[in-house]
Order: C-alpha cells, then sequence, then structure tokens
C-alpha cells in the first residue's frame, strides 16, 4: 500500500517541471480518454488499473497480446508484426521485488551507474506498453506512442527518489503519460489542436463530455460544454470546428474540369514585378522628403545628430555627441529621440499612411 503521504497526487507536482521541450505537465489518462476508448479497452485494463503491483505487470503481455489483430499468413513470405515482436521481446525482462527496485534505486541514485539504469527501465518495458495501448484510437502506430513512452520512463528513473516510499512504477505513470500525450497533442493533425492547457483538456474531454451531457438529457451546447469543463466558449467551437473537419492538402482538387488544387486558389506571397517599383518610388518620396526635413531643423544640436548620426554612413556615438555638447549621454539620446518623432510626424503629413511601415522602423 502507498503511504496516504505519498499519494500519485503528490508525485505529478515534479513532472510538471519539464523543460520547453517536453511535455509541459502529467495528464491522466484515465480521465482524459473518451466514453469509447475506455469501452474499447475493457481487455486491457483486465489485468489491472494499478500498474505498480507485479502481478499486474506479469498479465500486461497477455492481455496486450490477446487484442492484437492477427497476422495474416496467406502470402508466401512470412508475415512479422513488430508490435507482437517487440511485446515478445519485452516480456523477456524479468520484474523487479519491491525490495529490489528499492536497492537499485539507491544504488543509481548514489553511482548514475547506467546498468542499473538499464535494469530499472526493462523491468518496467510493461507498463509503457499498457499506458500507450490505452491511446492507440487516438494514434495507429501504437509503436510510436511506447517509444515515447520509453522516453518518460527513462526521465521517471532519472529523478525518481527511492526513499519517498512509492513505486517506481506509480511515479513513473505521470511521466510516461505525459511523454506520450505530448506527442499525440504535436502529431495528431499537420496543425496543433493543443497548444494551451485549456485546448488539450478540450481535445481529450470534449467527446466524452458531449455524450454525458446528451446522456443526461442535456444539450451539449458550447456555452454548456464550456462551463462543464471550465474552459472559454470560443476555445469548444474552435475545437469542435477544426476535430470536425479533417487536414486538406494543398494539392486536392477543388472541383470543376479547370483542374484547380486549393493551393492554387490562395493568395500568393510573390510580390510581383511590379513590387521592385513600387518599392523604388516610395524610397524616392521617401528620400526627398528627409531632405526636405532637414531644411527644417534649426537647432544646432539636432543638426549635428542628424547630419553625424543619424545620416552618416560611420555614424558618431551619443556619447562623442554629448562630449561636444557638454551634456550627458542621456541627454543626448533625449535629443535624438525628439528629432525621429519630429521626422515621422513630417513624413506621416508629407506622405501620409503609405509610408507607416517605412516611419516604424524609424
Amino acid at each position: 500500500m502507498i503511504p496516504e503521504s505519498q499519494s500519485e497526487d503528490s508525485e505529478a507536482t515534479e513532472a510538471e517541471s519539464m523543460e520547453a521541450a517536453e511535455p509541459a505537465e502529467p495528464m491522466d489518462a484515465e480521465l482524459l480518454l473518451t466514453d469509447e476508448e475506455e469501452d474499447s479497452d475493457e481487455e486491457v485494463d483486465a489485468a489491472s488499473s494499478a500498474h505498480s503491483e507485479d502481478e499486474d505487470q506479469g498479465e500486461v503481455i497477455d492481455v496486450v497480446g490477446s487484442a492484437l489483430p492477427v497476422a495474416s499468413s496467406s502470402t508466401g513470405l512470412a508475415a512479422r508484426d513488430p508490435l507482437r515482436a517487440y511485446m515478445a521481446e519485452i516480456s523477456r525482462y524479468a520484474l523487479l521485488s519491491p525490495e529490489e527496485e528499492k536497492e537499485l534505486a539507491i544504488r543509481y541514485q548514489e553511482t548514475a551507474d547506467p546498468k542499473v539504469a538499464y535494469s530499472l527501465v526493462t523491468a518496467n518495458l510493461r507498463l509503457v506498453a499498457k499506458i500507450a495501448f490505452k491511446y492507440r484510437r487516438f494514434y495507429k502506430n501504437v509503436l510510436d506512442l511506447i517509444q515515447e513512452g520509453n522516453i518518460g520512463l527513462m526521465k521517471a528513473v532519472q529523478k525518481f527518489d527511492p526513499y519517498r516510499g512509492v513505486r517506481l512504477s506509480t511515479y513513473a505513470r505521470y511521466w510516461i503519460q505525459a511523454y506520450v500525450m505530448y506527442f499525440l497533442l504535436a502529431n495528431h493533425r499537420i496543425v496543433k489542436v493543443g497548444t494551451t492547457q485549456a485546448k488539450r483538456k478540450l481535445f481529450y474531454n470534449l467527446t466524452k463530455e458531449t455524450k454525458r451531457l446528451r446522456d443526461m438529457g442535456f444539450d451539449p451546447t458550447p456555452q454548456r460544454i464550456a462551463e462543464s469543463l471550465d474552459v472559454d466558449v470560443k476555445d469548444v467551437i474552435e475545437m469542435k470546428q477544426r476535430l470536425a473537419s479533417p487536414d486538406a492538402s494543398l494539392e486536392a482538387p477543388v472541383g470543376g474540369s479547370d483542374e484547380r488544387t486549393l493551393g492554387s486558389t490562395l493568395p500568393s506571397r510573390d510580390p510581383g514585378p511590379e513590387a521592385p517599383v513600387e518599392h523604388a518610388e516610395m524610397m524616392s518620396l521617401v528620400t526627398g522628403a528627409m531632405r526636405a526635413f532637414a531644411e527644417t531643423i534649426t537647432n544646432e544640436r539636432e543638426i549635428m545628430i542628424w547630419n553625424d548620426r543619424l545620416m552618416s554612413e560611420d555614424p558618431r556615438t551619443l556619447e562623442d555627441i554629448g562630449q561636444h555638447f557638454g551634456v550627458t549621454r542621456e541627454r543626448a539620446r533625449q535629443i535624438e529621440a525628439g528629432l525621429k518623432k519630429k521626422l515621422k510626424a513630417y513624413l506621416l503629413e508629407k506622405l501620409g499612411t503609405e509610408v507607416e511601415l517605412s516611419v516604424e522602423m524609424l
């Protein structure tokens, strides 16, 4: 039994400190699966719901294997299922008793011996397979999910504290789920659908919550779903639209007889042949306006800043200009800022909003 002071919720705190390239925070997969997914995984969950016990992990191979499709042998070549081969391979590694696991964990914490870490990781590979298999409805290649989960397992072994009274499998579960779910969010669509915590919650709970409200006799409107899941209504509407619309290829035909593709209907980013002419004309107007502005400058300090700093190919520093006039560098900077402000107002007055982009660069 796990002491109350070492509950699973307390273990999630450390996993939330992952780097930016890693999952933002661990998420409980059992709470995020849809009802359809939960029902389809009954044969997998029959082995156990608490995989911190060795006998439960020992049954995972048989349970998961029974749910895999039978390989066809109708052709002359021998069929080989990579997933079955992997499940058979990890079944070769013996499970660890709580005493053996703690002893190895303590030794790894003291020595950082890769061989010790290898023993801890291989003894929990079945746990990764079980967790990854629960997400097979979201991603077809379960081996990819297992691969990501194995990375989470290695991270858990690296950060595991054997003195806290919690089994490694209990602690690692959060890291494994975090890596698997981060991979799903990044690869479910070409464009990511879960870029915030609220959107990640909707990605996994939208279908489940919609079904729950319908079963209760309520109309699952975006407002009611948003209130139930504590997210914004606009996020619910956006997620519904994105999940209901499949990714479209730019090479997909748009219909008709002209053989147009979706990509051809999008606005082109090519500036076109007239762009260089327009740019040259605009720069000519701006240059003329700047020369006219220079003639309006009467202050001696501003004239030096204009000629020796703003218009010079080898501009003087503010420190030099400040020493020349016997003022501080900050005062010289303030004079320069005021001169630029006058120039912006002059250009906008003379040339209009067409030069607004060029003015912002000053």
